[in-house]
């Protein structure tokens, strides 16, 4: 709670189970593979290239099955 003096409690939270995982992590300072592009990728991206240049599958369009009515 702040109340204006200099102390500040702080807000925890409790893990549910043991298990910790850590995040799988790339080398550092590698750049997306288009040409003319200079972006650096995380290291927590397992592309070869940036969002902007990643190849993304389509994605799969639902489409209702309904019959349209008859026009007369």
């Amino acid at each position: 709670m702040v109340d204006g003096s200099d102390s500040v409690d702080a807000v925890g939270a409790v893990s549910c189970t043991n298990y910790r995982r850590a995040s799988r992590v790339y080398l550092p300072g590698r750049v997306c593979s288009e040409p003319g592009c200079e972006t650096v990728l995380s290291i927590y991206n397992p592309e070869d290239r940036c969002s902007r240049h990643a190849i993304v599958a389509g994605s799969t369009r639902r489409r209702r099955n309904r019959s349209l009515p008859k026009a007369s």
